[in-house]
């Protein structure tokens, strides 16, 4: 009962500075997180110990403000019969001990300490800490103080993940010690839903992207952080950050953009939505995760400046702008060292430059002792397995471990330990509001999807059109990516019902369709397609008002895609589908539309123009088909725009000669050129430009301006009309071209965007963003420094990377250094990569 009690006083006392903490911060300690205004007093406690008759504590403290020098530091040491001992004094600067008398019969209970720094009888500095059993008890304030009083047999249990039996289906969990007061933690895979028993299955990263819309996508992370909370799930394994850097990416659907900015803005909305809820997150996989051939072996081989300015740039805007909960390391290596063990990567950056103090983990299975993890500060080694706690604890007694790391590792998990729902009370374990969840799923699938062609007006079909619906994904829909990403939804609805479902479409002879109960699109086997013969097309067509041909593209956890027939370009059955059917209707005067159900870009130049229309509806969750039907039948809008270039060929790709890479090592050939960074500035054609999406209606732009702010700023404003005859919203992308001189630089990069409310036929928004130095700097390799360089500037304003209708210049007198860092995780020699000058031809 006394052990109760201490949780509630406990949770009492602190849920409301976690909560605030859980957003604002991602440092160990509660006084010591920047939220508080004005002066106040920072204080560590260090070591909470007790002897016979004493409790000794340890602790420090700093003023951030001379206003509070002279005040008084008191101590006081009681229990549930009220006062025992009290001590007053100057705050110490250096770790000091405080020494409070206790009677032998009351230091074994429960037992509380404040330390209070006062001036003039106002408080500005507080930390409360418990003991029971004469030993700390976990809150924000003891962290340090459980890990000093830990064994380290204790801290070796803590940082190997370890499975909880009545929680079947969890990925994992942190250990738990109920003398230190530390609760068990469970993770759990989900970024497009929880991953456990049934869930809500919501789009995927890629297609939340291509909303450019982060209120919507702030929704979902919120959704799916209270569904993590009904399962009992404190930590879901996601969002997955890396970059799109290759069309056969086989987890691109899981991740966000080719660009790093998209990224950043729709991870950190993700991020923060989920962990509004009390829940946690845990952005993945850290870092250059980019393919899945040979993934727990592979090195990315890339340089210092490409690492910096694509791949960790949106990681770093995430952890200083969202303060996720936890964080996972990548099973590939960089530049020859695995990112689970790489002490550069993990101690240099993660903690050194961002500042991130929560718990690192490992994927699941990754290369590494405990050891070199622990070294490195991956913090946790997950899933975890009782081999691998006895082997660290075998060499803790060789004394082959640093237990100045161990400590550290420790003290991160415990800082996640204290931010997360079961610690802090939060409401979990409950039903899941399916129906809610689920009719957000399908609010947010329609605005991800992206109209490619709309050639005559083809779409929105008119009420009443009957459909003859072909290819596999029509019934057999990929709802969303295989692997961790995938989610066991209750009741997905594929393309073909959601359509016949439609109070404005049907389909034709649904229930004697050729397609009914056929497998999934194979890539490496075509005769899973179902083939359309004329005479089936000429039968349709005789009873349809339109075609919906669906081509469909799995992706999966563990492979990549591939360049061939029924990957990147159609098979021949898919092509034979597309020409037969496209024939037979459009000899009929009747329109073909293409649904494009993938997670990545597929070849079109080769048949597009055999369709009127292509709508690109990627994995866009559960209720996928009803989604679908909201579009073609104009019942929505389309808004979405392109998250990734779509090439004309797979060989127009930057780097199509160095993907998956040979011998297990990589070669990032194309540097920063990556995506439309290439595209642009090498003046290669793409099928469709990033950033690129059509609407049914028509905007037009106006008033475009640039106002520097004077401070390193710079605000841009432009008004967007609706030229049309229909409501729609619009994305407005903004880019900007840097002076180059010091460093290469690509012809211009995304610096902000913004997505108007629905506008009304003839109605008119000013959308207005602040572009600041994160996205005007680029990195400097000589000199270890990040830098925006002096020059003139162009900003852009369009609707595509490939239509940037206005632009404005401003000029920056002087070069600045925004940050300075080491040379860490550079490659051990130079490599051959694309230059605007020259191909650098090194060894390799």
């Amino acid at each position: 009962m006394k052990r109760a009690a201490n949780y509630i006083r406990l949770i009492l006392v602190l849920i409301v500075a976690v909560l605030i903490a859980t957003a604002a911060s991602c440092r160990g300690t509660a006084n010591d997180d920047g939220a508080e205004k004005g002066p106040r007093a920072v204080m560590t406690a260090w070591k909470l110990e007790a002897e016979s008759e004493e409790v000794i504590l340890t602790l420090s403290g700093t003023l951030t403000s001379e206003e509070i020098s002279g005040g008084t530091l008191t101590v006081k040491l009681s229990d549930n019969k009220g006062d025992i001992a009290a001590a007053e004094m100057e705050l110490p600067a250096e770790p000091e001990e405080i020494r409070l008398s206790c009677p032998t019969l009351r230091i074994w209970g429960e037992l509380y300490i404040t330390a209070v720094y006062e001036l003039e009888g106002k408080e500005y500095g507080r930390i409360d800490l418990e003991m029971f059993d004469k030993k700390p008890q976990l809150s924000r304030d003891s962290i340090k103080c459980v890990v000093n009083a830990m064994t380290d047999y204790e801290k070796a249990r803590l940082v190997v993940g370890t499975t909880d039996q009545s929680m079947p289906g969890v990925s994992g969990v942190i250990a738990s010690f109920e003398m230190y007061g530390i609760p068990s933690i469970a993770v759990n895979d989900g970024p497009a839903g929880v991953r456990y028993y049934y869930s809500v299955w919501y789009p995927s990263m890629m297609n939340l992207a291509s909303s450019w819309d982060t209120d919507q996508i702030y929704k979902v992370g919120k959704a799916i952080g209270q569904e993590s909370l009904a399962h009992n799930i404190d930590i879901v394994l996601g969002p997955g950050m890396n970059i799109q850097k290759n069309v056969l990416g086989g987890r691109n659907f899981e991740y966000f953009s080719e660009d790093p900015l998209v990224t950043a803005l729709a991870a950190s909305a993700y991020v923060r939505g989920l962990q509004s809820t009390g829940a946690g997150a845990c952005p993945k996989h850290f870092c250059v995760n980019n393919q899945e051939t040979y993934r727990g072996s592979v090195s990315s081989v890339v340089t210092e400046r490409a690492l910096r300015d694509i791949y960790l740039k949106a990681f770093e805007y995430v952890i200083k702008n969202a303060s996720p909960m936890s964080l996972m390391s990548s099973y590939n290596c960089l530049n020859g060292v695995h990112t689970s063990v790489n002490k550069e990567l993990l101690t240099g950056i993660v903690r050194g430059e961002f500042g991130f103090q929560n718990a690192v983990m490992s994927d699941w299975g990754a290369a590494g002792s405990v050891r070199e993890k622990v070294n490195a500060q991956n913090d946790l080694s997950m899933p975890g397995s009782g081999d691998e706690l006895t082997q660290f604890r075998e060499a803790l007694e060789r004394g082959n471990v640093d237990i100045e790391a161990l400590d550290q590792c420790v003290e991160h998990i415990l800082n996640t330990i204290v931010l997360s729902p079961t610690f802090n009370g939060v409401k979990m374990n409950y039903e899941v509001d399916f129906e809610t969840g689920s009719k957000l799923s399908r609010e947010t699938a329609v605005d991800t999807m992206v109209l490619l062609k709309n050639d005559g007006s083809a779409l929105p079909l008119k009420s009443g059109t009957e459909v003859a619906v072909f290819g596999n994904g029509s019934f057999n829909t990929l709802f969303g990516g295989a692997g961790s990403g995938s989610v066991n939804a209750k009741d997905p609805v594929n393309i073909m019902d959601g359509i016949d479902a439609s109070s404005a479409l049907s389909v034709y002879d649904k229930k004697y369709s050729i397609f009914n109960w056929c497998e999934a699109h194979s890539e490496k086997d075509p005769s899973k397609d179902v083939k359309v013969s004329k005479a089936y097309a000429e039968e349709c067509v005789a009873n349809a008002d339109a075609a919906v041909i669906v081509i469909s593209r799995n992706s999966e956890e563990g492979a990549d895609n591939i360049a061939g027939e029924g990957g990147f370009l159609l098979n021949a059955t898919e092509a034979e589908m597309v020409e037969n059917v496209s024939a037979a209707f459009h000899n009929a005067g009747k329109k073909v539309i293409a649904v494009l159900n993938t997670g990545n870009p597929i070849e079109v130049l080769t048949w597009r123009d055999k369709v009127d229309a292509i709508l690109w509806c990627g994995y866009p969750g559960e209720r996928a088909g009803e989604a679908v039907a909201d579009v073609l039948s104009g019942k929505v809008n389309p808004s979405g725009k392109t998250v990734i270039s779509w090439p004309a060929t797979y060989e127009s790709t930057p780097a199509s000669d160095y993907f998956p890479g040979k011998s297990q090592k990589a070669i990032y050939f194309e540097d920063i050129y990556v995506g439309y960074r290439y595209y642009t500035t090498f003046g290669v054609d793409t099928a469709y430009p990033f950033g690129y999406g059509l609407s049914y209606t028509n905007f037009t732009y106006s008033d475009f301006s640039v106002t520097d702010n004077g401070d390193g700023t710079y605000k841009l404003k432009l008004t967007v009309k609706n030229t049309g005859n229909k409501a729609g919203r619009e994305v407005v992308e903004f880019y900007v071209s840097r002076p180059e001189g010091m460093l290469e630089m690509p012809a211009y990069e995304l610096c902000g965007f913004a997505k108007t409310k629905s506008l009304k036929a003839g109605a008119s928004q000013t959308v207005e963003i602040t572009v600041t130095d994160d996205w005007l700097c680029a990195y400097d390799e000589e000199n270890s420094r990040y830098i925006v360089p002096d020059g003139e500037y162009v900003f852009y304003a369009g609707s595509s990377s490939a239509d940037l209708e206005f632009s404005a210049n401003v000029t920056r007198s002087e070069l600045v250094v925004t940050a300075e860092t080491e040379k860490l995780c550079a490659p051990a020699k130079e490599f051959e990569h694309l230059s605007k000058s020259a191909l650098l031809v090194f060894e390799r």
